[in-house]
């Protein structure tokens, strides 16, 4: 078996249909993503946004060659958790806004526009913006859970990480809830509401993979980007509230609250993983 010996088979299986799924999604929005009048640069950086699909699930089946290498494989896990924040956040040139730039169905925002869009106008591009995009997402995320999750929780401070969890899960729950259930919040023009909510979701998701498996790969990501989300997390709330007034602005702003406490939670068990493998 050479550099596959020894390693678990479901998760050589599990990163190899994830690659296969983000190949099928990159090759159906090749053409679809962008317009047709871009410049040869932007076309080409649609292009190579596209083909970083390729490359995060690439490093998933990295990360499981090197999956006894502890240091090596915990760089590629955040690499590969980094990748698929930067597509699903919405952090594309535009940001998901067909008004900006070219639409990203890699991103949760950009798939919710289109899938709204089929509702009304069933047509094939928009087909295949929604399964390009489906299947990209759902290739990066079983990349991700085919490397990185497991079950190995460690003793050290174990009540403090269940409850973290527990908080971070409820109050993401609610920020996410925030921003979908009021009807002009929810609406798919509000990319900006999409991509934050995205944010508190990665939270969400990478908290889960660092606790349950003391993954020190996965809690060195959520201390880097749940900082990050944490310092500028009111003023992305606050750009999305002032679109709005009256009731759906205190909803927003309640939400953007809720997705700061989010972030900050995290960054509790991120430290403590951290520090235990420095014990």
């Amino acid at each position: 078996m050479g550099v596959l010996e020894g390693k678990p088979m479901i998760r050589i299986v599990g990163t190899v249909i994830g690659f296969v799924l983000a190949f099928i999604g990159s090759c159906i929005l090749w053409n679809d993503s962008g317009d047709t009048d871009l410049s040869d640069d932007a076309e080409a950086a649609t292009n190579y946004f596209l083909f970083t699909l390729w490359i995060q699930t690439a490093i998933c089946i990295a990360a499981v060659v090197f999956y006894n290498s502890e240091g090596i494989h915990n760089a590629l896990v955040v690499m590969a958790l980094a990748v698929f924040a930067y597509h699903f956040s919405g952090m594309t040139p535009g940001g998901g806004d067909p008004e900006e730039g070219p639409i990203f169905t890699t991103s949760f925002s950009g798939l919710t526009f289109v899938r709204v869009l089929l509702d009304d106008n069933d047509n094939d591009t928009l087909q295949r913006l929604f399964a390009g995009g489906f299947f990209a997402i759902c290739g990066m995320l079983l990349g991700l859970i085919s490397s990185s999750m497991k079950i190995n929780i460690s003793e050290s401070a174990k009540m403090v990480k269940f409850i973290t969890l527990g908080v971070v899960f409820v109050c993401g729950f609610i920020a996410v809830l925030m921003y979908w259930a009021p009807e002009n919040i929810r609406s798919p023009f509000n990319f900006h509401g999409y991509n934050l909510s995205a944010s508190v979701m990665i939270v969400m998701f990478t908290t889960l993979v660092a606790v349950l498996g003391t993954h020190k790969g996965a809690a060195n990501f959520l201390f880097a980007f749940g900082g990050f989300f944490s310092v500028f997390a009111l003023a992305l709330g606050l750009g999305v509230s002032s679109q709005f007034s009256g009731e759906d602005r205190d909803t927003a702003r309640a939400g953007m609250v809720f997705a700061t406490v989010t972030s900050l939670v995290s960054l509790v068990p991120a430290a403590l993983i951290i520090k235990d493998g420095e014990e």
